[in-house]
């Protein structure tokens, strides 16, 4: 018996190949040394540590670029967007409530490459955003989802803001020159260093829309920045 037309499927979940994980720790040793300076670690086993889950996230990296059924296929995420759209505007609940997996498709769906926090205060982009998103949810859908490099760049951004902050023991930051507006400091250098060695097609997705590698490494600093200023708790 075929399958029923427009099933929703189950997330395939992280899949990559042995192939895959072992180039992605061959590139992590080449700056491995860089790595250890930008963290001030000297012990060879703290190293290796930061290592290891450099690699954990650039793997989970790769599958977002990769897996063909992401968050699309979610039933979860139909039946948020359903009642988003269908609600009047007052009783709309506000897209933060939504689960990550549910902002990010609708984050896929705004135009012209815009960020959710973009249009926090246009409800009427975002409810553009989240019809198309609910359109797209028609079934499974073969090849890497639209979107889906955006989802990728997003989770890494985070990441390394969250690895550095565990290994180098201080909060990422960034320093603003008011005179040209460029940014620098060490979670940057530590941003560009991974950067070096991303996936092509997330890099090449950056430089393509940004221009530059360089505005690509400053939107990842910033995106970490108010992920670790969001998530991590205060001292009591």
């Amino acid at each position: 018996m075929g399958r029923p037309p427009n099933k929703l499927q189950a997330w395939q979940g992280d899949r990559w190949s042995p192939v895959v994980g072992k180039a992605i720790e061959r590139r992590l040793r080449l700056i491995r040394p860089k790595l250890a300076e930008l963290t001030a670690l000297r012990e060879p086993g703290e190293v290796d540590a930061l290592i290891e889950e450099l690699a954990v996230e650039l793997r989970r990296c790769w599958s977002k670029l990769r897996d063909r059924d992401l968050a699309y296929s979610d039933p979860v995420v139909r039946q948020w967007l359903t009642k988003y759209v269908e609600l009047p505007e007052n009783k709309r609940p506000s897209i933060w409530e939504a689960d990550p997996s549910t902002r990010g498709i609708v984050e896929d769906c705004l135009e012209n490459n815009l960020f959710i926090e973009d249009v926090s205060d246009k409800p009427d982009l975002v409810l553009e955003a989240a019809k198309r998103a609910l359109e797209g949810l028609a079934g499974a859908r073969r090849g890497r989802p639209k979107g889906s490099d955006r989802s990728a760049y997003r989770h890494i951004g985070q990441e390394l803001a969250v690895i550095y902050q565990k290994f180098s023991l201080k909060n990422p930051s960034r320093v603003v020159d008011p005179a040209d507006s460029s940014e620098s400091g060490p979670y940057k250098e530590f941003v560009e260093t991974v950067v070096s060695i991303l996936p092509g097609p997330l890099k090449k997705y950056k430089s393509a829309q940004n221009s530059s590698i360089s505005k690509s490494v400053d939107h990842l600093v910033r995106i970490g920045i108010d992920h670790f200023k969001t998530t991590s708790k205060p001292p009591r």
